[in-house]
């Protein structure tokens, strides 16, 4: 049997410096891959860090980076939804 993890990297602007991967969390999950336990996983971490809250710390010019396989993942969800009438292939 396999293991899984949660492996959280971000890019942060760090003033003198520039931008900086920063290795932040990786942990094994035993729980189901479900979108909420990773949020809540990121969330408890993140206000562990940033205990006054992110919307306190991020200032104007914050923005989200995707992979782009995260993105090709969101254009093909949407292709399949709308041309694959929940099928991939018809017999």
């Amino acid at each position: 049997m396999s293991t899984s993890y949660l492996d959280i990297h971000l890019r942060l602007y760090i003033i003198h410096y520039g931008i900086q991967n920063v290795h932040f969390l990786a942990i094994t999950v035993y729980e189901r891959h479900t979108g909420e336990v990773i949020f809540s996983t990121a969330c408890k971490a993140l206000e562990a860090m940033l205990p006054q809250g992110i919307s306190n710390v991020a200032k104007p010019g914050f923005i989200r980076f995707w992979c782009g396989a995260h993105q090709l993942d969101i254009v093909l969800q949407d292709v399949y939804l709308h041309f694959g009438d929940e099928k991939f292939m018809e017999n």
